[in-house]
């Protein structure tokens, strides 16, 4: 019998720039994927209140961009 040689798994660090209604399929699905361990956070960046208030699923949530 054959050994399997191990997988190496990517976790990511995602940020997801407008949390519009794309941005909120966006983070849904991301979010998802962070169930399964794919994901290991989610940064929300949107320069709108009710978007960022909206963003319930991420990580961090932050107005702008640093730098």
């Amino acid at each position: 019998m054959k050994a399997e040689a191990p997988v190496a798994q990517i976790v990511l660090n995602v940020a997801i720039l407008g949390c519009g209604r794309w941005g909120q399929n966006h983070l849904r699905t991301l979010s998802n994927l962070r169930d399964c361990g794919l994901v290991n956070s989610i940064t929300v960046v949107d320069p709108s209140p009710v978007a960022r208030i909206s963003a319930t699923l991420a990580d961090e949530v932050r107005e702008e961009m640093d730098g």
